[in-house]
Protein backbone atom coordinates (compact mmCIF):
# COMPACT_ATOMS: atom_id res chain seq x y z
CA UNK A 1 0.00 0.00 0.00
CA UNK A 2 1.17 3.51 -0.72
CA UNK A 3 1.45 5.24 2.67
CA UNK A 4 0.28 8.70 1.61
CA UNK A 5 -2.98 7.77 -0.07
CA UNK A 6 -3.71 4.37 1.50
CA UNK A 7 -4.14 2.99 -2.04
CA UNK A 8 -2.03 0.34 -3.74
CA UNK A 9 1.00 1.79 -5.44
CA UNK A 10 1.70 0.94 -9.10
CA UNK A 11 5.03 -0.57 -8.07
CA UNK A 12 3.29 -3.79 -6.97
CA UNK A 13 2.47 -4.39 -10.63
CA UNK A 14 5.83 -3.38 -12.07
CA UNK A 15 7.82 -6.07 -10.32
CA UNK A 16 9.02 -9.56 -11.09
CA UNK A 17 7.97 -10.91 -7.70
CA UNK A 18 5.05 -13.30 -7.45
CA UNK A 19 1.98 -11.52 -6.09
CA UNK A 20 0.35 -12.56 -2.84
CA UNK A 21 -3.39 -13.19 -2.53
CA UNK A 22 -4.08 -9.59 -1.47
CA UNK A 23 -2.34 -8.22 -4.55
CA UNK A 24 -4.14 -10.67 -6.84
CA UNK A 25 -7.46 -9.61 -5.27
CA UNK A 26 -6.59 -5.94 -5.87
CA UNK A 27 -5.68 -6.78 -9.47
CA UNK A 28 -8.99 -8.57 -10.04
CA UNK A 29 -10.84 -5.64 -8.45
CA UNK A 30 -9.09 -3.24 -10.85
CA UNK A 31 -10.19 -5.39 -13.79
CA UNK A 32 -13.74 -5.41 -12.40
CA UNK A 33 -13.48 -1.63 -12.19
CA UNK A 34 -12.90 -1.51 -15.95
CA UNK A 35 -16.21 -3.30 -16.43
CA UNK A 36 -18.33 -1.70 -13.69
CA UNK A 37 -17.01 1.86 -13.58
CA UNK A 38 -15.51 2.08 -17.05
CA UNK A 39 -18.45 0.54 -18.88
CA UNK A 40 -16.24 -2.03 -20.61
CA UNK A 41 -17.49 -5.43 -21.63
CA UNK A 42 -16.23 -8.58 -19.93
CA UNK A 43 -15.18 -9.61 -23.44
CA UNK A 44 -12.63 -6.77 -23.43
CA UNK A 45 -10.60 -8.81 -20.94
CA UNK A 46 -10.18 -11.54 -23.57
CA UNK A 47 -8.58 -9.14 -26.05
CA UNK A 48 -4.87 -9.79 -26.67
CA UNK A 49 -3.95 -6.12 -26.10
CA UNK A 50 -5.46 -6.15 -22.59
CA UNK A 51 -3.78 -9.46 -21.72
CA UNK A 52 -0.46 -8.11 -23.03
CA UNK A 53 -0.84 -4.95 -20.94
CA UNK A 54 -1.50 -7.01 -17.82
CA UNK A 55 1.49 -9.25 -18.57
CA UNK A 56 3.64 -6.15 -19.16
CA UNK A 57 2.68 -4.77 -15.75
CA UNK A 58 3.50 -8.06 -14.04
CA UNK A 59 3.83 -11.34 -15.88
CA UNK A 60 3.30 -13.22 -12.60
CA UNK A 61 -0.27 -11.97 -12.12
CA UNK A 62 -2.70 -14.68 -13.22
CA UNK A 63 -5.14 -13.34 -15.80
CA UNK A 64 -8.61 -14.36 -14.61
CA UNK A 65 -11.19 -16.02 -16.78
CA UNK A 66 -14.29 -14.01 -17.64
CA UNK A 67 -16.35 -16.39 -15.46
CA UNK A 68 -14.05 -15.76 -12.46
CA UNK A 69 -14.66 -12.02 -12.63
CA UNK A 70 -18.39 -12.53 -13.18
CA UNK A 71 -18.53 -14.72 -10.04
CA UNK A 72 -16.65 -12.04 -8.08
CA UNK A 73 -19.08 -9.39 -9.31
CA UNK A 74 -22.08 -11.51 -8.31
CA UNK A 75 -20.54 -12.08 -4.85
CA UNK A 76 -19.86 -8.36 -4.40
CA UNK A 77 -23.46 -7.67 -5.43
CA UNK A 78 -24.79 -10.23 -2.93
CA UNK A 79 -22.60 -8.77 -0.16
CA UNK A 80 -23.79 -5.25 -0.95
CA UNK A 81 -27.40 -6.39 -1.05
CA UNK A 82 -27.06 -7.98 2.42
CA UNK A 83 -25.43 -4.82 3.78
CA UNK A 84 -28.20 -2.70 2.25
CA UNK A 85 -30.89 -4.95 3.71
CA UNK A 86 -29.40 -4.69 7.21
CA UNK A 87 -28.87 -0.93 6.87
CA UNK A 88 -32.40 -0.21 5.64
CA UNK A 89 -33.95 -2.40 8.32
CA UNK A 90 -32.17 -0.51 11.09
CA UNK A 91 -32.03 3.06 9.72
CA UNK A 92 -34.92 3.73 7.33
CA UNK A 93 -38.55 4.15 8.24
CA UNK A 94 -39.84 5.23 4.81
CA UNK A 95 -38.03 5.31 1.51
CA UNK A 96 -38.51 6.78 -1.95
CA UNK A 97 -37.58 4.74 -5.00
CA UNK A 98 -36.34 6.00 -8.35
CA UNK A 99 -36.22 3.81 -11.43
CA UNK A 100 -34.07 4.15 -14.52
CA UNK A 101 -34.67 1.96 -17.55
CA UNK A 102 -32.29 1.54 -20.46
CA UNK A 103 -31.21 -0.90 -23.16
CA UNK A 104 -27.73 -2.24 -23.82
CA UNK A 105 -26.13 -2.17 -27.25
CA UNK A 106 -27.35 -5.70 -27.86
CA UNK A 107 -30.92 -4.60 -26.98
CA UNK A 108 -31.16 -6.23 -23.56
CA UNK A 109 -33.35 -4.15 -21.27
CA UNK A 110 -32.44 -3.23 -17.69
CA UNK A 111 -34.01 -1.45 -14.76
CA UNK A 112 -31.86 0.38 -12.21
CA UNK A 113 -33.50 0.76 -8.79
CA UNK A 114 -32.31 3.39 -6.32
CA UNK A 115 -33.58 3.98 -2.79
CA UNK A 116 -33.49 7.38 -1.03
CA UNK A 117 -34.31 8.32 2.57
CA UNK A 118 -33.34 10.74 5.30
CA UNK A 119 -31.16 9.52 8.15
CA UNK A 120 -31.74 10.40 11.80
CA UNK A 121 -29.32 13.30 11.33
CA UNK A 122 -31.48 14.56 8.41
CA UNK A 123 -28.91 13.84 5.74
CA UNK A 124 -30.01 12.26 2.48
CA UNK A 125 -28.92 8.63 2.06
CA UNK A 126 -28.99 6.90 -1.33
CA UNK A 127 -28.48 3.21 -2.10
CA UNK A 128 -28.56 1.34 -5.36
CA UNK A 129 -30.94 -1.53 -4.67
CA UNK A 130 -30.53 -3.39 -7.88
CA UNK A 131 -30.05 -3.56 -11.58
CA UNK A 132 -32.52 -6.05 -12.95
CA UNK A 133 -32.87 -7.51 -16.41
CA UNK A 134 -36.31 -6.65 -17.84
CA UNK A 135 -37.64 -9.52 -19.94
CA UNK A 136 -39.78 -8.63 -22.94
CA UNK A 137 -40.86 -5.06 -23.64
CA UNK A 138 -40.48 -2.36 -21.00
CA UNK A 139 -44.17 -2.37 -20.15
CA UNK A 140 -45.57 -1.46 -16.74
CA UNK A 141 -46.17 -5.15 -15.93
CA UNK A 142 -42.61 -6.21 -16.87
CA UNK A 143 -41.13 -3.28 -14.95
CA UNK A 144 -43.29 -4.19 -11.95
CA UNK A 145 -42.05 -7.78 -12.13
CA UNK A 146 -38.40 -6.67 -12.29
CA UNK A 147 -38.93 -4.23 -9.43
CA UNK A 148 -40.72 -6.90 -7.41
CA UNK A 149 -37.87 -9.35 -8.00
CA UNK A 150 -35.31 -6.90 -6.66
CA UNK A 151 -37.39 -5.83 -3.66
CA UNK A 152 -38.33 -9.41 -2.81
CA UNK A 153 -34.63 -10.33 -2.68
CA UNK A 154 -34.12 -7.59 -0.09
CA UNK A 155 -37.15 -8.68 1.97
CA UNK A 156 -37.33 -5.13 3.34
CA UNK A 157 -39.91 -3.25 1.31
CA UNK A 158 -43.45 -4.43 0.70
CA UNK A 159 -43.69 -5.13 -3.00
CA UNK A 160 -47.48 -4.88 -3.02
CA UNK A 161 -47.63 -1.40 -1.50
CA UNK A 162 -44.72 -0.18 -3.61
CA UNK A 163 -46.31 -1.26 -6.88
CA UNK A 164 -49.98 -0.36 -6.46
CA UNK A 165 -49.73 2.54 -8.89
CA UNK A 166 -48.72 0.13 -11.68
CA UNK A 167 -52.04 -1.79 -11.64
Amino acid sequence: MHAETNKPHLSIFLTSASPDITEVTMFYNKLLGLVVEGGASFNLLKKPCVRELCQFLNNNFPMPAKSTLQKRLHQKTADQREFTKEYLTSKADKVALTLDGWSSRDRRKFLGITCHFFSLSSSMVTFILGMEHVYGCQTAVNIKNSLGKSLTCLKVISVQSSCEYLH
